[in-house]
């Protein structure tokens, strides 16, 4: 999902690892930093859309990225954000950081991901 040179934007040294998450399938890296590490990952949920988010989220619509609709949601517990695009209506890929206990700069990271793996996404 990433390339060589983006995955060295964001400090990715290491080969990123493929799981499952629910019913979203996802790759993860982990940059290891003086400070903190940060974890990214990519997930992509091929039978959920945005309406199919949880009213429990702490989620808020952002400006689209490639015209397609977006949310954020902050997870307060687990200090992470994610940036969630929609694909069609009934697929969604999320971005998702984590930078420390940053939230503020998860939310960032996040945003700076969803911005480089929008072009790569299909049009519904």
């Amino acid at each position: 999902m990433l390339s060589s040179a983006e995955q060295a934007h964001f400090g990715i040294t290491a080969t990123g690892k493929s799981s499952e998450l629910g019913s979203g399938r996802l790759c993860t890296w982990q940059v290891r930093g003086q400070e903190y590490t940060s974890i990214l990952n990519v997930i992509l949920y091929d039978s959920a859309g945005l309406k199919d988010l949880s009213d429990t989220l702490n989620k808020k619509p952002i400006a689209s990225i490639g015209n397609r609709q977006t949310i954020q949601v902050i997870n307060d517990v687990e200090k992470n954000c994610a940036v969630m695009m929609a694909v069609t209506d009934t697929t969604r890929v999320a971005t998702q950081a984590t930078v420390g206990v940053d939230v503020d700069k998860a939310c960032e990271m996040a945003l700076e991901l969803a911005r480089v793996v929008e072009p790569k996404l299909p049009r519904g």
